[in-house]
């Protein structure tokens, strides 16, 4: 019985061990350190936002870094809205607008405060102070197509722009040897102290192939006239899908993959588990069929 019982768990471990060796790039991790928070502002959601739940909402926009050593995916947010007395007024989610980001690099963030996460109607003027912090991030083991390139890019200042809004343009390499899949130009603008005041996140549809380049313009998302005139700086950095999975105009989203990491270990362990019990109800099952065996028949008579 012993010998059966060693035998079990040598069963269980082994399958353990075959599901930690299958687990895929992308694991769930909880260093959400990693993901650093630079600098963040706000504003209020103008009435033709493309990002915010409607018009009218407390926007938090800011850049985070990747503080880490691996490729950063599905980073998402939370935010808090205090009045000058420090009581919470509303509470946001958000996601940052890069699928891989590299060890050192930098992406914006956008985090929206909705009307059903508030105190009420009218709140947003009694805000205070905001603060931002990272939630979930999970790591990437192989990077982004590398073959993606700024030829040239340069920025056209609101007080030289016919319409009074800051605009990037530029143009797009693709010095590799595959043809990209979608590809996004995501843009993070900067006052001038260096603070996070707005992003972009423009879609260029279909990819680029080898040799081939693209030009793009991007301006200030939930823009005005203030705050295209506030911007000085800008960064701007090229993301995109491989060709096999490229998709039609998607934004990044932070909701972490099904098959991560340590979704797969939680599954395992309940299989092991459940196969272990199934191995030892059946070996209980034997043992009791034993014990209430009719006993055998007494020798024969001469």
């Amino acid at each position: 019985m012993k010998r059966i019982f060693a035998l079990v768990i040598i069963m269980a471990l082994f399958m353990m061990s075959i599901v930690v060796l299958s687990a895929p790039n992308v694991k769930a991790q909880n260093n959400t350190s990693d993901a650093r928070v630079l600098s963040y502002s706000y504003y209020v959601a103008p009435s033709d936002t493309s990002l915010a739940y409607q018009s009218g909402d407390l926007v938090a926009v800011g850049e985070i870094q990747n503080a880490g050593s691996s490729y950063l995916t599905n980073v998402s947010l939370t935010g808090t809205a205090y009045d000058s007395s420090g009581n919470v007024l509303a509470t946001g989610q958000g996601i940052a607008f890069v699928f891989h980001t590299a060890p050192g690099d930098r992406t914006p963030f956008y985090v929206d405060f909705p009307p059903q996460n508030s105190t009420g109607l009218d709140w947003t003027s009694s805000v205070s102070t905001v603060t931002v912090s990272v939630t979930t991030v999970d790591e990437v083991a192989t990077p982004q197509y590398g073959g993606l390139y700024f030829i040239a890019n340069s920025s056209v200042d609101a007080a030289y722009s016919p319409d009074s809004t800051y605009r990037v343009v530029g143009f797009i390499g693709n010095n590799g040897s595959e043809t990209s899949g979608s590809l996004w130009v995501v843009t993070t603008f900067y006052d001038t102290t260096g603070k996070v005041v707005a992003l972009n996140f423009t879609s260029i549809m279909p990819g680029i192939a080898p040799g081939e380049n693209t030009t793009f313009w991007v301006t200030p998302t939930d823009n005005t006239p203030a705050l295209s005139d506030s911007i000085t700086n800008y960064n701007s950095v090229i993301d995109s899908l491989p060709n096999t999975t490229s998709t039609s105009d998607t934004v990044p989203t932070a909701t972490p993959e099904p098959s991560s990491y340590g979704g797969i270990l939680t599954i395992a362990a309940i299989a092991v588990v459940g196969v272990v019990i199934i191995i030892a109800i059946t070996l209980l099952m034997l043992k009791k069929r034993q014990k209430i065996a009719a006993p055998p028949p007494p020798p024969p008579t001469s």
